[in-house]
C-alpha cells in the first residue's frame, strides 16, 4: 500500500534506525491484529457519543445539563488520565508480556464492566442519588478507558520504523475507526426505529431502552475483549529489553507532570494541539445531537431513521478514498485543511433548514429531507478526514523532534505526544458536551431550532481549525 506521507511532510531518513540493525515493522496477521484494536475502542466511544446523551434523557429521565455534567466529567478524566499513562507507559521498565501491553492487559475489566453498568441507570433512586451513580461510573469507564487507549497509541512509533508499514498500520487504523462510527451512528438509529415516538419516547419506549441497552453493552463488552487482546497478542515488545535500559528510573511527580504537558513547548506540535481542539468540540457535538436531528427536524421515525443514514453513508466511503489519495499529492496539511472546510461549509448550511422545515406535522417532510441529505452527505464525505490524518501528523511531528543522531522511533516522546494529543481531546470532547447541555436545556433537545444551531455552532468551530492549523510550518 502506498504511504499517506508525502515525502515533504518526513523526515529524511526516517525509515533507517541508526543503531544498524534492521528496520522494525509488523508483518502479516500482525498488521491486521493491532490495527483491529483500535475498532474496539471507537467502538465504545461512538456508541456512548452517539446514544448515551439521548438514553439518559429519553430512558433515564436524566435533565440535558446533569447528563453532559456526567459525560464532560468523564471526558476531563481521560484528558488527564491520558497524557498520564502514556507517559508512564513511556518510562517503564519492560517486564516480561513487555513494556506498553500490560497497559492493554490492566485496563480492560473496569473497561467493559462500567460500560455495561452506563445502561443499567437505578431508576427510581432518588434522582441525585442516581445522577451521582452514573457521574461515578463514567469517571472510572474513562480512567480505564485512558489506561487502554493511550499505550496502545504510543507503541505505533516504536513498533513500526519503516514509513510505508506504519502508514500502512494508520489507515487500517482508519478504517476500523470509520467502521466503528458507522455502528455507533446506525446503532442508535436501529434502536430509535423501535419506538413509537423517537421524539418524545414513550414509558414502554423507555423501558425497553432500559431492557434492551444492558445486552446490547455486553455484546459490546465482548467486541472489545477479542479486539484488545487480539492487539496484545499481535505486538512483540522484546526489542524494549535493549532500547528501553533506562526506562525504570523513577520520577517525581514534578517531572511526570512535566513530561506530560511537554509537547506543549513545541510551538508547530502546540498548533496542531489546539487546531485539533476545535475540530474535535465540533465532531462531538455533531455525533451528539444526531440522535435528536433526526426525529427533531427531519421528522423520522422508525425504520425511516436508520435508512436515511444508509443512503448517505456511501458518501463517506467515498470520502475515504478521495482523501486518501489527496493526502499523497498534495500532503497531510493541505489535505486536513480542505476537507476541514468543506466540513465548515456544508455544517453552516444547515441553518437554511429552517426554511423547509414543516411547520407542523400535518405538513410533508419531505422538502427537508433532501435538503438535509444533501448536507448530510457533504458533511460525511469529508469527515472521513478526521480519522484518517491524525495519527500520520502526530508520528511525523514525534520524529521531526527527534535529533539526527538520535533513534528516531524509537524515541520516549511519542507516548508524550500522542498523550498531549488525547487530553486536548477530551477537554474537548467536554466542552462539547456542555455545550450541547446548555442548549439543550429548557426544552432544546426538542426544538428544532435549537439542534439546528448545535449544527451550526460546530460549523465555526471547524472553521477556526482551519485558521489555526494555517499557519503551521508542516507541508
Amino acid at each position: 500500500m502506498r504511504s499517506l506521507i508525502r515525502k515533504d511532510d518526513r523526515i529524511d531518513g526516517m525509515d533507517v534506525p541508526t543503531d544498524g540493525c534492521e528496520p522494525r515493522e509488523l508483518k502479516g496477521w500482525k498488521v491486521l491484529g493491532y490495527s483491529s484494536g483500535i475498532f474496539g475502542q471507537f467502538l465504545l466511544t461512538n456508541i456512548t457519543n452517539s446514544f448515551l446523551l439521548y438514553f439518559l434523557i429519553k430512558a433515564a429521565g436524566f435533565n440535558p445539563l446533569h447528563a453532559t455534567i456526567g459525560t464532560a466529567l468523564g471526558s476531563v478524566t481521560n484528558a488527564f488520565g491520558s497524557p498520564l499513562f502514556g507517559y508512564l507507559s513511556d518510562i517503564k521498565k519492560p517486564g516480561r508480556l513487555g513494556k506498553r501491553r500490560p497497559f492493554l492487559i490492566a485496563g480492560l475489566p473496569l473497561l467493559v464492566t462500567c460500560f455495561i453498568l452506563i445502561w443499567l441507570p437505578p431508576v427510581g433512586w432518588d434522582y441525585w442519588a442516581m445522577i451521582v451513580m452514573f457521574w461515578i461510573t463514567y469517571i472510572v469507564f474513562y480512567i480505564n478507558f485512558g489506561l487502554v487507549r493511550s499505550p496502545y497509541l504510543s507503541m505505533l512509533p516504536e513498533i513500526s520504523q519503516v514509513e510505508k508499514n506504519r502508514v500502512k498500520i494508520s489507515t487500517l487504523q482508519g478504517i476500523f475507526s470509520i467502521l466503528a462510527t458507522i455502528v455507533g451512528i446506525i446503532f442508535p438509529m436501529i434502536m430509535q426505529g423501535f419506538l413509537d415516538d423517537p421524539d418524545e419516547p414513550t414509558p414502554s419506549d423507555a423501558l425497553f431502552l432500559r431492557k434492551v441497552m444492558p445486552i446490547m453493552g455486553i455484546i459490546f463488552a465482548g467486541l472489545v475483549i477479542f479486539f484488545t487482546l487480539l492487539a496484545f497478542k499481535a505486538v512483540d515488545e522484546k526489542f524494549q529489553q535493549e532500547i528501553c535500559k533506562d526506562a525504570g528510573e523513577k520520577k517525581s511527580i514534578k517531572a511526570v507532570l512535566a513530561g506530560i504537558f511537554e509537547p506543549f513547548k513545541d510551538t508547530e506540535y502546540r498548533k496542531w494541539l489546539f487546531s485539533s481542539f476545535s475540530m474535535n468540540t465540533a465532531m462531538r457535538m455533531i455525533v451528539r445531537n444526531l440522535t435528536f436531528f433526526f426525529p427533531v427536524v427531519l421528522f423520522l421515525e422508525k425504520s425511516g431513521i436508520p435508512l436515511f443514514a444508509l443512503a448517505a453513508l456511501p458518501f463517506a466511503f467515498i470520502g475515504f478514498i478521495f482523501w486518501q489519495k489527496r493526502a499523497k499529492t498534495k500532503g497531510l496539511k493541505a489535505t486536513f485543511l480542505q476537507s476541514t472546510f468543506i466540513i465548515f461549509v456544508f455544517l453552516c448550511s444547515t441553518f437554511s433548514l429552517l426554511l423547509t422545515v414543516p411547520p407542523d406535522e400535518s405538513s410533508s417532510p419531505v422538502p427537508v429531507q433532501i435538503h438535509a441529505y444533501i448536507i448530510i452527505s457533504g458533511v460525511l464525505f469529508s469527515l472521513v478526514g478526521g480519522y484518517i490524518l491524525p495519527n500520520p501528523i502526530i508520528s511525523a511531528m514525534v520524529d521531526r523532534t527527534t535529533n539526527e543522531d538520535d533513534k528516531v522511533t524509537d524515541s520516549p516522546k511519542s507516548g508524550s505526544y500522542f498523550g498531549s494529543y488525547l487530553f486536548l481531546l477530551n477537554i474537548a470532547n467536554a466542552v462539547g458536551d456542555l455545550i450541547v447541555g446548555a442548549i439543550f436545556s429548557g426544552g432544546g433537545d426538542e426544538d428544532p431550532l435549537m439542534v439546528i444551531i448545535v449544527m451550526v455552532v460546530s460549523s465555526f468551530a471547524y472553521l477556526i481549525a482551519v485558521f489555526i492549523f494555517k499557519s503551521a510550518s508542516m507541508k
